[in-house]
């Protein structure tokens, strides 16, 4: 009996690895707040001193599991280009 293989997407660790992968790609740095059910972070274009004030939101591991790369990618980009401070 072949079993069907299904790929966890929607867990916690998954989906910040999944947060932290876009942010590469885009040449940002992402920073996570300790949450144990949600998802949520501030992201920083990638070697600059300051630090990011605005944050995602809580995100809900099922619900960001929904989106896809696009949306995540536009998300972490908006929230790099909010006004940082040192």
């Amino acid at each position: 009996m072949d079993k069907e293989i299904k790929l966890e997407n929607d867990t916690y660790d998954f989906q910040k690895a999944r947060v932290m992968r876009l942010a590469v790609e885009l040449g940002k740095e992402v920073e996570f707040d300790n949450t144990v059910c949600a998802i949520k972070f501030r992201a920083t274009d990638a070697g600059t001193p300051f630090k990011a004030t605005r944050h995602s939101g809580e995100l809900d591991v099922s619900t960001l599991a929904d989106k896809p790369d696009s949306w995540v990618k536009v998300l972490i980009s908006q929230l790099a280009r909010q006004s940082p401070t040192m």
